[in-house]
């Protein structure tokens, strides 16, 4: 089976204090916790409406970058909006695609490549937002390594996964060269503690957390090598359910981005809060870890897009790069219009812009650690 996974997921068991020691995933039993009123944007307090139920499966088993979803739930965004979700968490990167047809989930969260492989293979699904758009390519240590030309005749971990492939022949194409130049293994998920040992001369994914938060160490000088935007489109973390869904129950897909979109928006503006919700909720994991990803992995929920189109706004034309590139591969048998695979109708009205309106989500961190 293809994976479609890119490794930015597999952060949630890399500690990035102290020594990066090693942090359990933590539990994976589905969320349960009751959800209270929130204040309003405006400050007063109003009354919550009544709430549906409805299943939302997440992208990878409990992780720092997960802290929206729970901390919003316990804050109310979810249930001003008339929800209540009841959190997923899926065993594969695969599964929320696989839940979402078999009438397991309602909602879920899907990354990289999957749904436009899906969507073309004639899955009933639909990306109703992007909750991120990454920057995938390969984490290095700048010391060592500056540029593509630098990795001939060394190992390079790429994960096994139609975008990691497809877009790392691409980029080496680009500097004249071919995977014949370079030894390529799978590193598996375990990706900066074997680059830091020199174990790689490269690792794949789209590791924002862990490059920001190492650049910041003086001895442990970490950047990434960009796939994206001249090779390949940026990989997306995608929101998603089914086209079922959508006749049927249109308003309660846009109450359900509104509650994604302003938990999102609250645990951005104050990420310390946030965070300590996530805390009490997952004990057993680092708390120190777990606020430094959350905090390092916050601007990237603000795409190129999102202070003039707002939060969870998906580009057609990323999606159309997406569907090239999976019709590239052989992955599906040609490309086919994009308003079959994803829509921005249900987003939030008016516009979330303000979480990346401002200095810190303008000028932080990414450009420090891309290149």
């Amino acid at each position: 089976m293809r994976r479609t996974a890119t490794f930015r997921r597999s952060l949630g068991v890399l500690g990035l204090v102290g020594a990066l020691a090693a942090v359990g995933c933590g539990s994976s039993d589905d969320d349960s916790s009751s959800t209270s009123a929130a204040a309003g944007s405006t400050g007063t307090t109003a009354a919550a409406p009544e709430t549906r139920d409805v299943k939302f499966m997440l992208e990878w088993a409990a992780n720092a970058s997960q802290i929206w979803a729970i901390a919003g739930k316990e804050e109310g965004y979810f249930a001003r909006n008339g929800i209540d979700p009841e959190f997923q968490f899926p065993d594969d990167s695969a599964t929320p695609i696989k839940a979402l047809q078999a009438g397991r989930t309602d909602f879920g969260l899907q990354l990289s490549i999957g749904p436009a492989i899906a969507k073309g293979e004639g899955a009933g699904i639909k990306v109703i937002g992007t909750l991120e758009l990454l920057d995938v390519g390969l984490m290095v240590q700048s010391d060592e390594i500056s540029d593509f030309q630098e990795l001939k005749g060394k190992t390079v971990g790429v994960g096994s996964s139609t975008y990691n492939e497809v877009c790392f022949e691409r980029t080496l194409q680009t500097q004249g060269m071919t995977k014949d130049d370079v030894k390529i293994v799978d590193p598996g998920f375990n990706l900066v503690p074997p680059l830091l040992a020199g174990k790689f001369a490269g690792v794949n994914g789209s590791h924002y957390e862990a490059a920001i938060a190492l650049a910041k160490e003086p001895d442990k000088p970490i950047r990434i090598l960009s796939f994206a935007p001249d090779s390949c489109p940026y990989d997306p973390i995608q929101i998603l359910t089914t086209d079922k869904m959508i006749e049927e129950n249109p308003e309660l897909v846009r109450s359900f981005l509104r509650g994604i979109a302003e938990s999102l928006a609250w645990s951005m503006d104050d990420p310390r809060a946030a965070a300590a919700i996530w805390a009490e909720r997952y004990p057993d994991l680092d708390p120190r870890s777990d606020l430094a990803q959350w905090e390092a992995s916050a601007p990237t929920f603000c795409g190129p897009y999102s202070e003039r189109e707002g939060l969870l706004y998906s580009d057609p034309d990323q999606y159309r790069q997406l569907i090239q590139l999976a019709a590239d591969a052989e992955a599906i048998d040609a490309p086919y219009p994009v308003e079959d695979l994803m829509t921005n109708e249900f987003l939030p009205e008016p516009k979330i812009t303000e979480p990346c309106a401002n200095d810190r989500y303008r000028d932080e961190p990414l450009a420090q650690v891309t290149g």
